[in-house]
């Protein structure tokens, strides 16, 4: 099977990403904004990724609680190896 060129530099962005727009939901978390799970009773989200990071958050301290940080951090160092790391 042929490899594809930087296909791990690209899965190395998209896990990056997605664990930074985690910490950054999870770091702006506000226990009083409207989510998924909990209405507010339709006001504004402060967190910083919107209303999407406030559910986002919200979520995942339900169900993982404060390890939640911890996988953001473990997502964040897997991305940046993936990036820049080599094979």
């Amino acid at each position: 099977m042929a490899r594809i060129p930087r296909l791990g530099e690209a899965l190395g962005v998209l896990i990056l990403s997605g664990a930074l727009v985690l910490g950054l939901s999870l770091i702006s978390h506000t226990p009083g904004d409207p989510s998924f799970f909990a209405d507010a009773g339709g006001g504004h989200a402060r967190n910083l990724i919107g209303r999407f990071g406030a559910s986002l958050s919200d979520g995942f301290l339900q169900v993982f609680g404060l390890g939640s940080y911890l996988l953001a951090a473990a997502g964040i160092w897997l991305g940046v190896r993936r990036l820049f790391g080599r094979s």
